[in-house]
């Protein structure tokens, strides 16, 4: 069962989007607010989500914030200190948002986080297809230079010369956070999903990709993707099944939900509250998109 609300859902997707265009706010001349949708969506999913940190996390955290400022202190060279602190304060806050995303992600029921990675996906696809063939660069590019301040990607001619086009950047400051955040939305959409054909939709993203990002060969890149597939089968179980036990805990504790179901079976006499306790029980273990109980009348004797 879903515990997001749709002020989550929001605030993840505007998370995502923060992540896409890595828009920064510089607080002062030195002082950069990197990815400000993220850290604005993250801080306040912290705080909607304050009551699911337990204290070996907090703990935990600490004790990475700590090692992190001992390797600072212990640096031999002081000179690189006030890039090294800079470096933790980047640390921690990527530390505390990306584990408020983390608690909001895991209370969200897997088709959500599914949809929402795939959506998010298709959206960068279309966006760069349009932006390749159908003339939408030129929009592209005065909205990235009202954003971007600095750090903008215009090296097109470098991009003619290795990749024999121009490519796309939909609104994000460079195309690596184009590519990046593509490859890593459709892995998180495979890795959730429970649907059936999801690595054949997967590789026709895959063909779809080289028609709006400059990969080699439609065939070559689908290869080397199930190549890879094959290859990492037990590493993706392994991920597989860390993935089920934190987005469906019921299915892990199926004989003890049905052996629960079945001890107040016995003392059970309404008919139809157990038939509401069946609907329930298939529901939390199996999570079925539809459930129907069919009870056969018995015949006037």
């Amino acid at each position: 069962m879903s515990r997001v609300d749709r002020l989550d859902m929001a605030l993840i997707c505007l998370f995502l989007i923060g992540m896409y265009t890595n828009y920064t706010i510089m607080v002062s001349a030195k002082v950069p607010f990197p990815s400000a949708p993220c850290g604005i969506a993250g801080l306040i999913l912290l705080w909607r989500r304050r009551d699911l940190i337990t204290p070996r996390a907090f703990a935990c955290f600490i004790g990475i914030v700590l090692l992190f400022l001992i390797s600072v202190l212990c640096a031999t060279d002081i000179r690189f200190l006030p890039r090294r602190t800079n470096g933790l304060i980047q640390l921690t806050y990527s530390l505390t948002i990306g584990y408020a995303l983390f608690l909001t992600v895991t209370q969200a029921s897997r088709r959500q986080i599914a949809g929402l990675f795939l959506g998010f996906a298709l959206v960068i696809l279309v966006g760069c297809l349009l932006e390749g063939h159908a003339g939408l660069r030129p929009l592209s590019d005065a909205v990235r230079k009202v954003l971007y301040s600095q750090g903008v990607y215009e090296n097109d001619m470098r991009d003619v010369l290795f990749y024999k086009r121009v490519r796309p950047k939909f609104f994000a400051s460079e195309p690596a956070s184009v590519t990046f955040c593509y490859t890593l939305f459709t892995f998180l959409w495979v890795v959730v999903s429970h649907w059936r054909w999801k690595l054949v939709a997967y590789v026709g993203l895959i063909a779809l990709t080289t028609r709006a990002l400059p990969l080699s060969s439609p065939v070559g890149v689908a290869a080397s993707t199930l190549a890879a597939a094959a290859l990492f089968t037990p590493l993706r179980r392994y991920t597989q099944r860390i993935v089920d036990r934190r987005f469906n805990r019921a299915h892990y504790d199926a004989e003890a939900t049905v052996a629960a179901f079945s001890s107040g079976l016995r003392d059970a006499v309404d008919l139809d509250r157990v038939q509401r306790d069946l609907v329930a029980v298939v529901h939390l273990s199996m999570q079925p998109s539809h459930v129907s109980v069919w009870l056969r009348e018995r015949s006037p004797v």
